[in-house]
């Protein structure tokens, strides 16, 4: 299979991470920081006292909302900061719909819905082009063990 047909076959559920970080709308912007960066993730699903998805919070958000503020921001509440009602993709969907909707809304995240609009993790840029890189090794990691020693042509010469 060629990357087109894989990313229009592969369904998100496939590669999302299921370990994503979910937040409650009511916990302080330094928590929320806190637990992205142990978690090591660039963005976590924010949901409502219910236990909705209330929105997403991401490092983009970070760059945009925080920036400039005066003051102690940490105590405040990522609910007032985070991007309400974001847009989702279905677990069922493929990669390729996830890349388009990413490429379309200027996203890096996308929070995943199971069937019945439940969040159950998210999907990032960096994990589709893991999953590609993993799937096609050979044309992504060609790097020489010793780059000194680097072809200086196409054909090796």
């Amino acid at each position: 299979m060629n990357l087109l047909e894989i990313l229009n076959t592969t369904q998100v559920s496939e590669i999302c991470r299921r370990d994503a970080v979910f937040t409650s709308e009511n916990m302080s912007l330094a928590s929320v920081l806190n637990g992205m960066d142990l978690n090591h993730q660039g963005a976590t699903v924010v949901l409502d006292t219910a236990g909705k998805m209330a929105g997403i919070f991401t490092e983009r958000d970070v760059l945009l909302r925080l920036s400039g503020l005066s003051g102690d921001w940490r105590d405040q509440s990522v609910r007032d900061f985070m991007t309400k009602d974001p847009v989702t993709i279905a677990e069922t969907h493929s990669v390729a719909a996830a890349l388009y909707t990413m490429e379309k809304g200027n996203f890096r995240h996308l929070p995943v819905v199971d069937e019945y609009g439940q969040p159950s993790g998210i999907i990032s840029i960096r994990s589709i082009l893991g999953y590609v890189v993993d799937y096609f090794p050979d044309e992504f990691i060609n790097l020489p063990p010793r780059p000194s020693l680097e072809a200086k042509s196409n054909w090796g010469g």
